[in-house]
């Protein structure tokens, strides 16, 4: 027996209904699929801001311990230098005291020697003023014996 008219008809629509059912679980599955992909999705990016959160302040931290870390060396090398100024301005002072001290030194000196020398000048002067007038008093003497001898 062939199939009737109304038979196929009820066979096609009870096909059309099946794939219609089929479409629609599908339809159903792959919205569930795709909420519980954007819920997914939602969880991965908010799980992502979190490590970004994360590695921003690891950053941060990182960055403010550098800029101590630079600051403390900063401030132990001016403290360096200040000290070797200090030091520097002590050495220098102490050595211009110091040269100071042997400029007086040899400017005393100087005037001792120019003292002694002086002091050895009038003697000599005194020794030479002396020998002249004995030189004086004895070609004087001499020029009268000269004179008062009968030739």
């Amino acid at each position: 027996m062939a199939p009737t008219r109304s038979s196929t008809k009820i066979s096609r629509a009870a096909k059309t209904e099946t794939k219609r059912s089929a479409v629609r679980e599908s339809s159903q599955e792959h919205d569930r699929d795709a909420n519980d992909s954007q819920a997914s999705q939602i969880s991965d990016d908010l799980d992502v801001a979190k490590m970004i959160q994360g590695m921003m302040k690891s950053t941060k931290k990182r960055h403010e311990a550098r800029r101590a870390t630079i600051r403390q060396e900063h401030k132990k090398q001016v403290e360096r230098v200040e000290e070797d100024i200090r030091a520097d301005t002590i050495s220098r002072s102490e050595s211009h005291e110091t040269r100071l001290e042997k400029l007086s030194a040899l400017l005393a000196r100087k005037a001792s020697v120019e003292a002694s020398i002086m002091a050895h000048t009038r003697a000599m002067e005194k020794a030479y003023v002396e020998t002249i007038k004995e030189v004086t008093v004895i070609i004087a003497g001499r020029t009268q014996d000269l004179v008062a001898e009968p030739a």
